[in-house]
């Protein structure tokens, strides 16, 4: 097969993980932004703000790593996103804020996981735990 198609590399997994991430953020914005209004006005949780740039450029250090990877999404990982998101439902209906923001993070990390495969979610395991 001429041409890479039949090749995922590891950059076009990581763009997959940003457009799913992007999604994700998109799907639970509500989540995503008491998140936000949380770290703005709390001193105690300020650090959050610094929580996503760390977890990039400690991906962006793994650059060489991730180069030597192919991304092979794994489906069975992504059936984890079901009891994640029925908690996500469940703290949504008895409003618990920090539930749904740790099932938020936890549907990003399982996802990631689904869809790079065992081998590049090893590589990114520490940046990815880092989120929570």
């Amino acid at each position: 097969m001429s041409g890479g198609l039949g090749r995922v590399t590891a950059r076009a997994g990581l763009w997959m993980v940003a457009f799913y991430s992007l999604a994700l953020v998109a799907v639970y914005y509500e989540t995503a932004w008491s998140m936000v209004a949380i770290w703005a006005r709390s001193e105690t949780f300020a650090h959050g703000f610094l929580i996503m740039p760390i977890s990039l450029w400690l991906i962006w250090s793994r650059r060489g790593e991730l180069d030597q990877c192919i991304p092979a999404p794994n489906w069975k990982i992504a059936f984890f996103l079901l009891p994640i998101s029925l908690t996500w439902l469940m703290a949504w209906l008895v409003d618990v804020a920090v539930v749904k923001q740790l099932a938020l993070v936890a549907m990003l990390v399982a996802g990631c996981w689904a869809i790079l495969g065992r081998a590049m979610a090893s590589v990114l395991a520490f940046p990815l735990l880092f989120l929570f």
